[in-house]
């Protein structure tokens, strides 16, 4: 697909759908009409969302005594929950989500053939499992969207509105608004995606500052490579602080979405029902491994880069050299991982392990507290 043609594409086409689900910030130079209509966006995607969040509310208290009903509808409304920290999290983040998309973009836009290539490959290496939950998402959506249509549910989501719908016009309104809703939480992966973007780029930046580490042949070519260097472990703890609250946020609502669509699998119900959900729960499992696969990567560059500083040739050659170089040791010693403190000890492929095994575990707790 074009948009996976050059990093640059990618980019852009990140920024487009950013913009459409209002999570994307406006630039550093936006004027006072850019902001006024970013500001704009953001309020009615706030508010739509909100529209179909609280009749969900209102439908777990609503259907608390059918066990069934009452898990699929917060299955529902954990999904939307998603979006709707979404929109705050971008408000709270602004400057450092601005900051790290100005200079992702600048070092797209700048970039040699070398750099240009290797982001390319980091790029070959997540497409297809990206395209892949990006489509399942969407063809969720649409399942959800569809179902009014294709069976005798009046509207998309289970939710409970303190009125009688009666009128067709009241009807067509909610259902366009929970439509959009559907919509805004199926983009949502690619928040996600924009994560692992972030992640993935910084580890390539690893990278590239590895090769360049090795091919230094003077001093000079090493105060540079300090200095990048202190300037990637910048950029990087902007891009921890900013996804950190998301990644902690798309544990939970994942978690509790995951374990009330599978309770769904557990009863009789119609065949329109199990695509639905089977979609959900699959897709819930493997959302968290689109960033995990990337902040696992960031950790093993930095690690790797770490070590590769005793064997650059350059450090043997003087004794500034070689203070230089214990000082860039001293600074990579420490780990490049996403962390939340007592809650995320360290955000890899490990820990995305153990978030499947506490799922399974949770699941058949509440399987066992509700049946009873």
């Amino acid at each position: 697909m074009k948009i996976f043609s050059s990093p640059a594409n990618f980019f852009t086409f990140l920024k487009f759908i950013g913009k459409y689900i209002s999570i994307w910030p406006y630039d550093l130079t936006a004027d006072k009409k850019e902001i006024f209509i970013h500001q704009i966006r953001w309020w009615i995607s706030f508010i739509n969302i909100c529209i179909l969040l609280i009749p969900l509310i209102l439908g777990v208290y609503y259907f608390r005594h059918d066990n069934v009903k009452m898990t699929k509808t917060l299955s529902e409304l954990t999904c939307l929950t998603e979006i709707f920290f979404n929109l705050i999290q971008s408000k709270l983040e602004l400057k450092n989500f601005q900051i790290v998309f100005h200079e992702i973009g600048t070092f797209i836009k700048e970039a040699n053939k070398n750099d240009t290539a290797l982001l390319q490959k980091y790029l070959n290496k997540y497409r297809d499992f990206q395209l892949f939950m990006g489509l399942t998402f969407i063809l969720v959506a649409i399942l959800f969207s569809l179902m009014p249509i294709v069976t005798r549910q009046s509207l998309p989501a289970d939710a409970w509105y303190p009125f009688e719908i009666k009128s067709s016009i009241v009807l067509i309104c909610i259902y366009a608004t929970q439509v959009l809703a559907i919509f805004q939480t199926a983009f949502g992966i690619f928040v996600d995606i924009m994560v692992a973007f972030m992640l993935w780029f910084s580890a390539a930046r690893f990278e590239m500052l590895e090769i360049e580490l090795q091919k230094a042949v003077s001093e000079l070519d090493l105060k540079i490579c300090v200095h990048q260097h202190r300037k990637l472990i910048i950029l990087t703890n902007k891009i921890k602080t900013a996804v950190k609250l998301i990644i902690l946020k798309t544990n939970a609502t994942m978690l509790l979405a995951v374990i009330c669509g599978a309770f769904q699998l557990l009863h009789h119900q119609s065949l329109e029902v199990l695509i639905q959900f089977v979609m959900l729960v699959a897709a819930g499992c493997l959302r968290l491994y689109v960033s995990a696969k990337a902040a696992d990567d960031l950790k093993e560059n930095n690690d790797r880069f770490s070590q590769s500083i005793l064997y650059t040739p350059v450090i043997h050659k003087s004794k500034s050299a070689c203070k230089l170089s214990s000082l860039l040791t001293f600074f990579s010693q420490r780990p490049v991982v996403v962390s939340i403190p007592g809650i995320i000890k360290a955000y890899t492929l490990q820990y995305y392990a153990s978030f499947l095994s506490t799922t399974v575990t949770y699941f058949l707790h509440l399987r066992i507290i509700l049946d009873e």
